[in-house]
């Protein structure tokens, strides 16, 4: 459990390791780990699985929220005329370091959508928030720097504010992890707005 994060000072998180998915035998109990088939999530795919876990309620649809990313950017870039174009082809036109089989490759956000198991950096909360109709907070989280560790060092918001609030955890700028409010209906949970006075 997670609270006193900045701008949710009161509000207790639920921050999920996003680290593997639950096996469940032919009744719906959980397999212990090591019982059963690897539950561990490829590498890459921490993004995908954390928005699955907070869109769908399970990290199993998160091959579903991949394709419905890349069905987005691909409407909006297939139509200069769309209202987003010129904010996604911007978004694509930033390379993204990922890792091919142990060697580094950089890849523009089409195409780190139909690489298996790419890493994406924080711009692509702006497709999720359109594809899905939310409001995303990042919280950037465990800094590199030692003054930093195990704080939050920065704050994102994605979409518009009167939607549904979905909250993510961006480790180290290298995993995402989702966050879920302990104590409120979390698909109703609303998070403060962001003004300069409370900045």
């Amino acid at each position: 459990l997670f609270e006193g994060l900045p701008m949710a000072e009161n509000v207790v998180f639920v921050k999920h390791n996003n680290s593997d998915i639950p096996e469940r035998d032919s009744q719906g109990k959980i397999i212990p780990q090591g019982a059963g088939p690897s539950r561990k999530i490829a590498n890459g795919n921490c993004y995908w699985t954390a928005i699955a876990l907070l869109v769908y309620g399970t990290a199993r649809a998160w091959m579903r929220v991949k394709a419905e990313h890349l069905a987005r950017l691909e409407l909006v870039l297939d139509n200069p005329q769309h209202p987003d174009y010129q904010k996604y082809h911007f978004l694509n036109s930033i390379e993204i370091a990922t890792m091919d089989k142990d060697q580094p490759v950089d890849l523009n956000m089409w195409e780190g959508l139909q690489w298996p198991s790419a890493w994406v950096n924080d711009e692509i909360c702006h497709i999720t928030a359109d594809v899905y109709g939310v409001y995303v907070w990042l919280y950037k989280y465990n800094g590199g720097h030692k003054e930093w560790r195990n704080r939050v060092y920065d704050i994102k918001t994605y979409g518009v504010f009167n939607t549904r609030h979905i909250v993510l955890s961006y480790d180290d700028e290298n995993h995402f992890r989702p966050m879920i409010p302990n104590d409120f209906l979390w698909s109703e949970f609303q998070m403060p707005r962001l003004t300069r006075a409370k900045t």
